[in-house]
């Protein structure tokens, strides 16, 4: 997206983001975005189920999702926007950073298809969590 384009979300974003008590930042490094988002949880996972299906975003990931925040990180900020160009000497940093973190989930998930979780309640302990590779074969 150009500058002009982002701007632009920037201001719709701001608009509708006032209006449902979501405040937050986005980062542009060459192409990637990186985005934080708080407010009320309903308006939020709204805003993030938009978000995802808008054909200008491929390759979303969700890095966290928390409940009962405190404080807000960006209180003041609506929607901030950071856009890093290549004379900016962090851009690469970030980018490398945010490119390695899409990977490597993906990587994560790919090795850990099939891995069925059982809980197990046993006598002394609280909570057992146990992770098994599901097999094809009869013998597990």
């Amino acid at each position: 997206m150009s500058y002009e384009e982002v701007q632009r979300l920037r201001e719709v974003s701001v608009r509708n983001n006032q209006r449902e008590q979501i405040t937050g930042i986005l980062i542009e490094v060459k192409g990637i975005f990186f985005q934080v988002m708080e407010g009320p949880g309903e308006a939020v996972d709204r805003l993030y189920d938009r978000i995802s299906r808008d054909d200008r975003h491929t390759e979303m990931l969700l890095l966290s999702s928390v409940d009962s925040l405190d404080t807000r990180m960006f209180p003041d900020w609506a929607m901030k926007t950071v856009q890093l160009g290549d004379h900016d000497g962090r851009t690469d940093a970030i980018k490398l950073l945010l490119e390695t973190t899409v990977e490597t989930h993906a990587r994560v998930e790919q090795l850990t298809t099939g891995v069925e979780r059982v809980i197990w309640q046993t006598e002394g302990v609280e909570r057992l969590i146990w992770n098994q590779l599901a097999s094809d074969t009869d013998g597990g």
